[in-house]
């Protein structure tokens, strides 16, 4: 700062200094709303992406099964019902145990949809935080279990192959992992949520 006439101290109600000050206060809260833009376009860019990835999971088919000379498509959101129609009502356990399965992967993947959408708002709180951690190692336990069949199909001699369903379900499973990291949950938890 520069002294006044006498080599003082400019004193705080002197004019030149209140300009100052106020030019100063205006350019933190331009800088305040600038920060704020690019944290919400980062939480909303992450939102957006995981939930189009997990969109693009549930409906992008996983498999292609050839039963009795057709050709059947199976995707996560529709496979509990194609099993249990391949199957019928005398299949065998595991047949039941896979429809209950992916039936399971939706929900949770439903779920890990609505965590997005609280992302997207910046409407966190700890108890978001903790159910969709539990959500996402739900999701990341029948997207494992999604991979292992989809490697079966790849693998199979038959008319069978896996299909482009699991990159995106592994992508959107991936980003619910990152908004749930500490440095990302700054971004979109409330200030005043509880801890």
């Amino acid at each position: 700062m520069t002294e006044g006439p006498a080599g003082e101290e400019p004193s705080a109600t002197d004019p030149e200094v209140l300009r100052r000050l106020e030019r100063a206060e205006r350019r933190v809260a331009r800088l305040e709303t600038f920060v704020d833009g690019l944290v919400t376009t980062t939480a909303r860019t992450v939102a957006a992406l995981g939930s189009v990835a997990l969109v693009l999971g549930l409906v992008v088919p996983f498999a292609y099964v050839e039963i009795e000379d057709r050709l059947l498509v199976v995707r996560v959101l529709s496979a509990p019902f194609q099993v249990m129609q391949t199957e019928g009502t005398d299949g065998d356990g595991f047949a039941y145990l896979m429809a209950i399965g992916f039936a399971g992967l939706s929900a949770v993947l439903v779920g890990c949809l609505v965590l997005f959408l609280r992302v997207w708002l910046r409407d966190g709180t700890s108890r978001v935080v903790r159910v969709g951690s539990v959500f996402a190692w739900l999701a990341a336990v029948g997207t494992m279990v999604t991979l292992i069949f989809w490697a079966g199909y790849q693998a199979s001699d038959n008319d069978e192959t896996g299909g482009p369903g699991v990159v995106p379900l592994v992508v959107g499973v991936e980003l619910v992992f990152v908004t749930l990291l500490p440095a990302f949950r700054q971004l979109w938890i409330r200030e005043d949520s509880e801890r």
